[in-house]
């Protein structure tokens, strides 16, 4: 249960973080996120998505290890998904919760 405490720790910051940063909020309602990612070479994106996901799936393959964490899913996966869920509040009003 440590495993699960922690990510529920990790998304409840996430979220947090998300919903209360103005920068993000200001951003997303201007539609300027697509303008910040594309002031970046694609090999650069790549590069720091690589290497955020290397310092996090240590932390997950230890869960896996101790039975913490499903073993049928790869690390990468639940990392990817993390990501998903980390940036669903900037979407909100976009997508109401009754779809």
């Amino acid at each position: 249960d440590d495993a699960r405490e922690g990510l529920e720790v990790l998304f409840g910051t996430l979220v947090h973080c998300v919903e209360e940063n103005a920068l993000l909020q200001q951003i997303v309602s201007t539609g300027n996120v697509r303008r910040f990612s594309w002031d970046l070479p694609e090999e650069t994106l790549q590069k720091h998505q690589r290497e955020a996901i290397d310092r996090l799936v240590p932390y997950l393959e230890t869960w896996q290890e101790t039975g913490e964490l499903r073993t049928d899913v790869e690390p990468v996966v639940v990392i990817m998904a993390m990501s998903t869920i980390a940036i669903v509040p900037l979407f909100q009003e976009e997508y109401p919760e009754d779809r």
